[in-house]
């Protein structure tokens, strides 16, 4: 993806402020405020041509929670195969977060998604941005995940829910489905620990405000054992969706997402741990426009449209691990990034793996 400075256009057609008059006011906005930046935003340039590789650095011995594991933040939120990402922006209003379909994602080396749960107008559980944008069925996403653990026998996924459904066992029930059959994968912390499944056990699934009972995390061999204990994590941040392999956020340390706002190691605080053994670093900007963040200096702008130069920057990575582990003494096990196929996500994750990184 190239932001230049200039008239707003693409290469094709144009998108100029009649978008704006005729968006929704969030999407009006969202426009507005492209135009006000002067960018001219032209189709995206080529995804990297490396993925991540799974090699010695996620050997059988290593442990679940001592590995760091690529991650798309708003995994679905991608053009569909047939249109580049500004086509759905006229239609839609609003930019993706990835320009990588789900398939695509799994291939560059992707192996934990966060995805939003919403209802549609039936009723229906689907993932969406905001509700809105975006929408897939979520047994869709989860065939997709199924479909890759079926023929990737030493693969393991993660997945982040973020979730504004209400009957709590639907979730569970799609996922348990004779349609999906994903909880055949479906890695239970609690029977590990315990010898049995458990709904509701606070103790185990769900932390709150308490200290968090001290759990085994298994090796990744034990995962992979076709008689193990499961290749599919799935953490939500309801705690009433907990039980039965489903675990609460709780379990996890996980830094703020804004880093206009917030550029170093600083923790999500509600409904989060300090004291988890997993941490979560967040590296995207909020809104879904990462305008200025390939290329533009937006320093002569208001403070809000000032953002970094690149989006996925190495060295901003870097230096954000290094808090991490100044501030935890823990290495983040999940790095969620925006446009996952552009910038440094794959080299700092394969860094973080093999015992690469250097701090000062």
């Amino acid at each position: 993806m190239t932001i230049v400075r200039g008239g707003f256009k693409k290469l094709s057609g144009v998108i100029c402020t009649t978008c704006c008059i005729v968006a929704t006011s969030v999407a009006a906005l969202v426009c507005s405020m492209m135009v006000y930046m002067g960018l001219n935003i032209v189709k995206p340039g080529a995804i990297q041509s490396g993925v991540l590789k799974f090699s010695g650095a996620y050997s059988d011995s290593r442990s679940y929670s001592d590995v760091c594991w690529l991650t798309s933040h708003n995994s679905f939120a991608h053009p569909t195969p047939s249109k580049y990402w500004y086509d759905e922006f006229v239609s839609l209003g609003i930019i993706p977060s990835q320009f990588l379909t789900i398939e695509q994602q799994l291939a560059f080396g992707v192996r934990s998604f966060m995805i939003d749960l919403h209802y549609d107008n039936n009723g229906d559980v689907i993932i969406a941005h905001e509700g809105i944008f975006y929408k897939q069925s979520l047994q869709d996403f989860l065939n997709e995940i199924k479909a890759w653990l079926d023929k990737n026998k030493k693969d393991i996924i993660t997945i982040h829910m973020e979730s504004y459904v209400t009957d709590y066992d639907k979730i569970f029930k799609i996922i348990s489905s004779k349609d999906v059959g994903l909880d055949v994968y479906l890695f239970d912390l609690c029977k590990y620990n315990n010898g049995k499944a458990e709904k509701g056990n606070r103790d185990c699934n769900w932390a709150g405000k308490r200290e968090l009972t001290p759990l085994k995390w298994p090796t990744l061999g034990e995962m992979r054992d076709p008689k193990g204990v499961g290749r599919l994590v799935i953490f939500s941040d309801k705690s009433e969706d907990a039980g039965y392999g489903i675990m609460h956020v709780s379990r996890t340390m996980e830094t703020q997402f804004n880093l206009i706002r917030y550029n170093k190691c600083e923790l999500r605080k509600t409904g989060r741990s300090s004291m988890a053994p997993l941490l979560t670093m967040n590296h995207f900007y909020p809104l879904t426009i990462k305008a200025g963040s390939y290329g533009v200096n937006l320093d002569d702008k208001p403070p809000f449209f000032t953002m970094p130069k690149k989006l996925n920057d190495y060295e901003l990575m870097h230096d954000r691990v290094c808090a991490c582990y100044k501030d935890n003494k823990k290495w983040p096990n999940f790095i969620a990034v925006d446009f996952v196929g552009v910038g440094g996500a794959i080299k700092i994750v394969t860094d973080i793996n093999e015992n690469n990184v250097r701090c000062s």
